[in-house]
């Protein structure tokens, strides 16, 4: 796919609409004031990601979340679940047989259910029928989400981050979007524009 295809100005769409509810001064607000303006109550919607769990709980804000809307009652949720951290073991180790056996235990279903609970928000890639019990109510609903949807990928990252950061590219267009400079459609092919000239490898065939 590429950025100018129709699914991915449909998305710029949506989330260009979402203008119309931003703060009074939103060009200066960064990531963390992002967060400390919805742990303070000072805004209503707070779009991240599974890992604020932990960073919401922890300043003690009353919160919860819900999945994106779907456009109809036959659509099923996309949902980016992917790898953030992983084990392994130096075979040089004088305690390599040490390292195997918690690189074992670290790949039980008691282990996951440790690690979920110590650090909510962040998953184990398990067989979906493992019965988990997470303790936080918000991991248990994007847990519940996870289960039922299509998996996918951050877009923009792996193979397009490799000799230029499309997630850089991304984050500078749609700055340029919600200041005015371009509609969704000319953001699309901004972003394009630019993944062909970086990638063409990808883009070309």
């Amino acid at each position: 796919m590429r950025f100018t295809d129709e699914a991915f100005i449909r998305a710029l769409k949506k989330i260009y609409e979402l203008k119309e509810f931003f703060p009074e001064g939103y060009q200066g607000i960064d990531y963390v004031a992002m967060q400390q303006m919805f742990g303070a109550g000072q805004a209503a919607m707070f779009i991240g990601g599974s890992w604020e769990i932990g960073i919401f709980t922890d300043k003690g804000v009353n919160f919860d979340w819900f999945a994106p809307p779907l456009p109809s009652s036959d659509s099923k949720l996309q949902y980016c679940f992917h790898v953030d951290a992983g084990i392994g073991g130096n075979k040089n180790s004088k305690n390599l047989e040490a390292a195997k056996t918690f690189i074992r235990w670290a790949a039980t279903p008691e282990f996951a259910q440790l690690f979920m609970n110590e650090l909510p928000g962040f998953f184990a890639y398990t067989p979906s029928d493992e019965p988990y019990k997470l303790t936080n109510s918000v991991a248990n609903k994007m847990m519940a989400a996870a289960r039922g949807s299509v998996p996918t990928i951050r877009t923009v990252w792996e193979r397009l981050s490799d000799d230029y950061s499309a997630n850089d590219l991304v984050g500078e267009a749609l700055v340029r979007m919600y200041n005015g400079e371009l509609t969704p459609e000319e953001t699309a092919k901004y972003i394009q524009d630019k993944l062909d000239v970086w990638y063409p490898q990808i883009f070309t065939k």
